[in-house]
């Protein structure tokens, strides 16, 4: 069964991502998204692409569905 997590950032993500912005995270388990699984995220639904580091701590992590 697949997981619907929703991801909203608390912060200014490394001057990339706006505190505010939304991404969705779609995973197997019912374990919160960590860093990776938010980072391909935000690369696939908004084209942003990392290399400096930051936390899942930056998110309000909710679960969906």
């Amino acid at each position: 069964m697949a997981y619907l997590f929703r991801c909203t950032a608390k912060q200014n993500v490394c001057s990339k991502v706006p505190k505010g912005t939304t991404v969705q995270v779609v995973k197997q388990w019912d374990m919160k998204p960590g860093t990776e699984d938010i980072r391909a995220a935000i690369k696939q639904q908004l084209g942003i692409e990392f290399k400096e580091m930051f936390s899942a701590s930056y998110f309000n992590i909710e679960k969906i569905k």
